[in-house]
């Protein structure tokens, strides 16, 4: 009898164990969880002002373009005007 009393204690025990290996894990989930939550908004975070940048750098690139196109356009119509 004492062995059998002895084996139920000791399932008893490793079934305590085991729930508590299984609330600590389920701790570490929900944490690791919120840490790649955090890290995919930081990345959209990101992401969005890169595209922005991007978008700003785009449009500078097109004014400076434009005016030198304008420059450029203006000098040849000097050029192609006859002379007085």
């Amino acid at each position: 009898m004492r062995l059998a009393e002895a084996r139920q204690r000791q399932v008893v025990e490793q079934l305590k164990e085991a729930e508590r290996e299984r609330t600590a894990a389920e701790a570490r989930l929900k944490d690791a969880e919120a840490k790649l939550d955090e890290a995919r908004k930081t990345a959209q975070s990101v992401i969005d002002a890169a595209g922005k940048s991007a978008e700003q750098l785009r449009q500078e690139l097109k004014g400076k373009a434009e005016t030198r196109r304008d420059v450029c356009s203006n000098r040849l119509a000097r050029r192609s005007r006859p002379s007085d």
